[in-house]
């Protein structure tokens, strides 16, 4: 029996004869694996090797444009025009008419605005435009007017977060600085008064809970700053509104303060950057004017900076505010001025203009045959601001 057993499983094992290699099946995986490998090697050249970086932006990602190739929204030259970006709309201003253009440079709307010489803001969806030195503010939307309002005394500065909340900076005849908040409704939720100290800037959490004010004092032989945080809840009373307050060392000037990630506070002084969180002030970095060539803290988490290699190249660096570390990328040239918004920072090179992300990798280069007069930018959209036109650069 088990010798029948043997002899079938054997006979068995014979008839199944081995099943051929499906050669097609083979190379596709073969080819699968190489182009996968080819990918991981040329990642890795990308990242690693700058000359790889650089003809692979150019030839095969496209990065580089150049002028008159691109959309273009026409300016007349003879008048005084004031262009600015927000979302995915470049505007420009011209005899109280505030034109809308989209990212193609095809105008959208109009709107009637009763400002002659303008300052603006932007986060978001939302653009603040105010008359500098004037009692008049608008905020937009869209193509549309959200309100406006007319406020008391000289206004100095504004600014918006990305919920549409907006502190107006204004100076009168009773006090050296007037601060006044409003929400997106246009409701002014309180108002505050410095009698004996500048407000050098203004700036809202991104979760409309709180407002910080730069202050600088110059009556005495040394100059005093100090970051006041002022709580916008409208429970709060006059008196408890301030929450923290923050004395620099004498002699240190504040510059400008900006909110990122949520309610961490970035304070820029003329030597350091600090960083204000849970009412602790820590030093971020410090730095000299000597190799320092410019600095911004307008972005998402991180601060350009923007150091001298010789003398006729730079290099832009990034620094994360959360995790410090660092990204850099080489310019090839002394920059004139620099502009930054969330995770992008155009610079402006005279007559080229480099956009780079804050990950230190190239979003696009533009090469111009005259000089760049302005930059305007946001995440989606960048405009070069000529004399007669705006050239529209897609990021």
């Amino acid at each position: 029996m088990d010798f029948y057993m043997l002899n079938n499983l054997e006979q068995t094992t014979e008839q199944k004869p081995k099943k051929p290699i499906n050669k097609k099946k083979l190379m596709k995986l073969i080819g699968i694996i190489l182009i996968a490998l080819l990918i991981i090697i040329m990642t890795i050249l990308y990242i690693k090797n700058v000359k790889v970086r650089e003809f692979f932006d150019k030839y095969i990602f496209r990065k580089e444009v150049y002028e008159n190739n691109l959309d273009t929204i026409t300016l007349t030259e003879e008048d005084n025009n004031y262009s600015y970006a927000f979302d995915k709309n470049i505007v420009v201003l011209n005899k109280n008419i505030l034109d809308i253009y989209n990212a193609s440079g095809k105008q959208e709307h109009s709107l009637n605005i009763e400002i002659t010489n303008p300052i603006f803001d932007a986060d978001n969806k939302f653009l603040v435009v105010a008359e500098k030195k004037g009692q008049k503010i608008y905020v937009i939307s869209g193509n549309n007017i959200l309100w406006q309002q007319n406020v008391g005394g000289s206004i100095e500065n504004i600014t918006v977060n990305k919920n549409g909340y907006v502190a107006v900076v204004t100076s009168d005849t009773s006090y050296k600085t007037v601060i006044m908040v409003y929400d997106a409704n246009g409701n002014c939720l309180f108002t505050k008064f410095l009698a004996s100290t500048y407000a050098i800037d203004v700036a809202i959490s991104e979760d409309n809970k709180f407002l910080a004010i730069a202050k600088a004092n110059f009556s005495g032989t040394l100059i005093q700053s100090n970051i006041e945080i002022l709580s916008i809840e409208k429970d709060s009373a006059e008196e408890d509104r301030t929450k923290y307050n923050y004395e620099a060392e004498s002699n240190k000037l504040i510059i400008n303060i900006e909110y990122q990630d949520r309610d961490k506070l970035v304070c820029m002084y003329d030597d350091s950057i600090h960083i204000i969180e849970n009412n602790n002030d820590t030093e971020l970095l410090n730095y000299d004017y000597k190799n320092t060539l410019f600095l911004d803290i307008n972005l998402n988490n991180t601060i350009t900076q923007i150091e001298k290699i010789s003398s006729s190249n730079s290099q832009i660096k990034f620094t994360n505010i959360i995790n410090h570390s660092e990204n850099s990328y080489e310019l090839g040239g002394v920059p004139k001025a620099i502009y930054s918004y969330q995770d992008i920072t155009a610079v402006n090179l005279g007559t080229e203009a480099i956009f780079v992300k804050t990950n230190g990798w190239l979003s696009k280069r533009y090469k111009s045959n005259q000089e760049i007069q302005n930059i305007i930018v946001t995440n989606n959209i960048a405009g070069i601001v000529y004399k007669n036109k705006i050239e529209i650069v897609k990021l």
